[in-house]
């Protein structure tokens, strides 16, 4: 039990990071999945695939299947993937409370009790959580597993559940048998920002809270956040009424979110006002140099036409050669100003 829960009147952590089915909160394609799933296993149709990227609710959804499930259908739930083949048939044996007895083929005990279980009028469903994680030669397996069955149904029920990547592997040409078998392939999907603000509404309800201290905005952040990935909504919502309470806010905004992702390096800290964005302070550098290297050549044309008059007017031997050329050079001085430059020049008579 989570310690702001009575602050914020829930009864429970309403964001608990474990697959509870009575926290499923059951979006359209939720809804399509585990009615499929149910229907696979009611009418056994044998053989079916759901995917999602990690957080997205697939285990949470499988255990609500097997809640459902009937006093009639049998569950084993392996939810750390074999390596071996020894391996896949102790563990499915551990789970169904079978014993293999060290049989040189546990296929043969395997098919023995699939058979007395339907004859008994009962189903057998096998779940493999982590699938992506399954050698090939194993997924293999489990498929020659499923050509047990009578002319009208089969005997074992499977669902593999698993990353994007178990899809890349079923659509591979060495499992295209498996593939073929396939009567339910579902992907489930992140949640949009509407079922964001309802995922989180029907949590703190779950929980039985009486009203939801996050802001409409609040929400909003939260999905932008989070991608719509459910897990990641439950630990940024769970983070930010952690810190509501830890400082007495009844009310959490979009600010509060965004502060909690920050921490969590879900988005990049927020920047400060005084702070100057890396691409202006290379653009100040770059604009000084520019300028810097446009006044050279003003510069270097200054002093060569300074110099050669100087000369013209030595040659000329003029009455007053000094009075023309610091009238000359004023002038340049005051054409070259108007042009940006700063620098001042004096001329002293007793140095010319």
């Amino acid at each position: 039990m989570a310690v702001y829960e009575g602050y914020y009147g829930c009864r429970r952590e309403p964001f608990s990071l474990s697959p509870d089915p009575s926290f499923l909160y059951a979006t359209a394609p939720h809804r399509e999945a585990l009615a499929q799933l149910q229907y696979l296993v009611q009418q056994r149709k044998g053989f079916a695939v759901i995917t999602g990227e990690v957080g997205t609710g697939k285990t949470t959804l499988l255990r609500s299947l097997i809640e459902s499930a009937g006093p009639k259908i049998q569950t084993g739930y392996l939810f750390n993937p074999p390596r071996t083949r020894r391996a896949l048939y102790q563990s499915i044996a551990a789970e169904l409370g079978i014993s293999l007895n060290g049989a040189a083929d546990p296929t043969a005990d395997l098919n023995q009790y699939f058979l007395s279980t339907f004859e008994k009028g009962g189903t057998v469903v096998v779940i493999f959580d982590e699938a992506q994680s399954l050698p090939m030669e194993l997924l293999e397996e489990i498929r020659l597993l499923t050509n047990i069955e009578t002319s009208s149904a089969k005997l074992l029920q499977v669902i593999l559940a698993g990353q994007p990547e178990l899809d890349t592997m079923i659509d591979s040409t060495a499992l295209r048998a498996l593939r073929q078998r396939l009567v339910f392939r579902y992907s489930l999907a992140p949640l949009g920002p509407e079922d964001t603000v309802r995922y989180i509404g029907a949590r703190l309800a779950a929980a039985g809270a009486d009203k939801s201290p996050f802001t409409l905005k609040a929400c909003r952040a939260v999905h932008r956040c989070s991608g719509g990935i459910p897990r990641l909504v439950n630990v940024i919502c769970d983070n930010a009424m952690l810190t509501g309470y830890a400082t007495n806010s009844r009310v959490i905004d979009e600010e509060n979110i965004e502060e909690v992702a920050a921490d969590l390096k879900l988005i990049a800290a927020p920047r400060r006002e005084y702070e100057l964005e890396p691409a202006m302070v290379v653009m100040s550098a770059a604009e000084g140099a520019q300028r810097h290297t446009s006044r050279r050549p003003l510069i270097f044309a200054f002093i060569i036409v300074s110099v050669m008059l100087a000369f013209l007017i030595a040659a000329a031997n003029t009455p007053a050669p000094l009075t023309q050329l610091q009238g000359l050079l004023g002038n340049a001085m005051h054409w070259i100003g108007n042009r940006g430059l700063t620098s001042a020049v004096s001329f002293d008579r007793a140095t010319v």
